[in-house]
């Protein structure tokens, strides 16, 4: 997936230079979802083999070993930015995808009033992901401490 998202955003871009419209909004919007998509993927490469040894204990395939609380956390540290990162890739492809919509509406007021209806609930709906990845927890220290997540 990531050489699939690095030919697309590449792609994109040269055809953009080669046709003299280089960094739209939009452009800018798929270079940055990119650039989140490239640190979510680095974070899941980082941590796939301390998550497939704390799997391995969770489904009693292995007896805890020694660190294994402090990898249960390193996972769950990763696994934080990474699930705000996954949001925002989403949404500025989304993002994208609105802006360029909007060149095509421009000079139609009903269809641009429901374009900007559209990128209002689209952001709303942005903010509710982020929000709840704060409060779906008890605290934020619990995200970050083994058993923290489901305590007693």
């Amino acid at each position: 997936m990531i050489a699939l998202a690095t030919c697309s955003t590449v792609i994109r871009v040269a055809i953009r230079a080669w046709k003299g419209r280089f960094w739209l909004t939009e452009d800018v919007t798929v270079c940055l979802a990119w650039t989140c998509f490239i640190a979510m993927t680095i974070g899941y490469i980082c941590v796939t083999d301390t998550l497939y040894r704390v799997s391995e204990v969770g489904n009693s395939d292995m007896p805890p070993y020694q660190g294994f609380q402090e990898d249960t956390v390193f996972v769950l540290k990763i696994f934080f930015p990474n699930t705000l990162l996954l949001w925002t890739t989403l949404w500025l492809v989304k993002l994208a995808l609105l802006l360029q919509c909007r060149r095509l509406i421009d000079r139609q007021p009903r269809c641009l009033a429901v374009w900007w209806v559209i990128v209002g609930l689209t952001s709303l709906f942005y903010v509710g992901c982020v929000v709840s990845e704060f409060t779906s927890c008890h605290s934020l220290h619990a995200w970050f401490t083994f058993g923290g997540l489901y305590p007693d």
